[in-house]
């Protein structure tokens, strides 16, 4: 493993391609990657995820996903933070939507879905229908009658 610096926020600019720990002004230590690292992480967590749909059980957590790409969950929410912008749990929310978007469309039967929202759902990884509506919400702007009222009535 490469030798770590110890650098404030302003001398971040300066070093470039080194791994890296930044002490904030509370003195605790920020570990950051580096850019090279960020983008490869990224690119084995997209292709993780978009193949073997592990998101859809609802127990998946960043643990799982750390122990099964061999990342520590540390760098894995550095990772996502710093490329999604967005936390690990909104990350997969917003997966898990999309997934569920795509299954409705491609099961749609004269302009209505073939199964309830409900088991769209649950087939994605929500634990519950609240968790649900909230997550599509905040990730289309839409609630998920609103999103079916604009297939069924467009």
């Amino acid at each position: 493993m490469e030798a770590q610096k110890t650098i404030t926020e302003e001398q971040l600019p300066l070093i470039q391609n080194e791994q890296l720990v930044i002490v904030t002004e509370n003195n605790q230590k920020k570990i950051l990657l580096t850019e090279l690292q960020i983008d490869e992480w990224c690119e084995k967590i997209d292709h993780y995820l978009t193949t073997m749909t592990p998101h859809w059980d609802p127990e998946f957590d960043s643990a799982t996903i750390s122990k099964e790409l061999h990342f520590n969950r540390t760098y894995l929410s550095i990772v996502i933070s710093t490329k999604k912008h967005l936390r690990f749990e909104n990350y997969i929310n917003k997966l898990r939507i999309a997934d569920l978007q795509a299954l409705i469309m491609s099961e749609l039967i004269n302009n209505r879905p073939k199964y309830t929202l409900e088991y769209y759902a649950h087939k994605v990884g929500f634990h519950s229908r609240s968790s649900f509506n909230k997550a599509f919400k905040l990730n289309t702007g839409l609630t998920p009658t609103q999103f079916l009222s604009q297939i069924i009535y467009p």
